[in-house]
């Protein structure tokens, strides 16, 4: 009767294991079939990454479609805390993410990374002059393009936000960068930029969107919004053209400055 039973489970466990191969081999297979856009956010310690990163982890910024491998990159001291956050996206089982990575090396975190969000600041101590500061922004933005423009895809996208002299540092990293394309280097201006734009819209009574060409000046959280240059698009007035016609604003908000 021993050997019986003896059997009988020699028998289940070698079944088990036979399932337990096909479903790895299935797993492996899907995985396989899977290709992942690589992200990467710098400076992922900072409080604003906390609240991304669920945005991101969910496809709210690149689409509840496109499968993401997240990885934050910080420094050595801040591993325990990036790696707490790393677990919470983990139990978020969102779908489009399909892993989150800590380092603190950059080249590994940035190697062929198709988007980057860009966190890093500097802090202005109270005594440093500011030429110092700015500089000392200068050097670890420009070692940071370096970096990127290096190691990850040609077609990378690349979001500078963070607080300080960042259009000043996304000025010195233009002279920096040899493989990646220009435009596809943005930075957190673009929002006074939109800014503008509504102000500008609701005084015409069209679509944000319909407003182009509004060009912000400064840095540092002092900027100066250009709309010498801004046309309008879709503008409800006497003349009607083709989608590609438009006005100048300054004409069209003059106009109802007179009315």
């Amino acid at each position: 009767m021993f050997n019986n039973n003896r059997y009988i489970f020699v028998q289940i466990g070698a079944e088990n294991l036979q399932t337990k191969a096909e479903i790895d081999q299935e797993e492996k297979q899907f995985k396989s079939q899977s290709n992942p856009m690589k992200i990467c956010v710098t400076n992922a310690a900072s409080p604003v990454c906390y609240h991304l990163i669920n945005d991101i982890a969910a496809g709210e910024i690149f689409g509840e479609n496109q499968e993401l491998t997240i990885n934050l990159l910080g420094e050595d001291h801040d591993n325990q805390m990036l790696s707490g956050m790393q677990m919470e996206v983990v139990d978020l089982a969102t779908n489009p993410t399909r892993g989150v990575v800590v380092s603190s090396d950059a080249r590994e975190a940035l190697k062929d990374c198709e988007a980057v969000i860009m966190l890093d600041q500097l802090v202005r101590g109270e005594e440093e002059a500011e030429d110092a500061w700015l500089r000392r922004n200068s050097d670890m933005f420009i070692n940071r393009i370096r970096v990127i423009d290096e190691v990850c895809k040609p077609t990378v996208k690349v979001l500078i936000g963070g607080n300080g002299p960042i259009n000043t540092s996304f000025f010195m990293m233009l002279k920096e960068v040899k493989n990646i394309d220009q435009k596809n280097i943005i930075t957190m201006p673009r929002l006074v930029e939109n800014q503008a734009k509504a102000i500008l819209a609701s005084k015409v009574k069209v679509k944000t969107s319909d407003v182009v060409d509004v060009i912000a000046w400064g840095d540092n959280e002092k900027y100066f919004c250009d709309i010498n240059h801004a046309r309008v698009h879709n503008h409800d007035g006497p003349i009607w053209g083709p989608p590609s016609y438009s006005r100048l604003a300054t004409i069209l908000v003059s106009k109802i400055a007179i009315l």
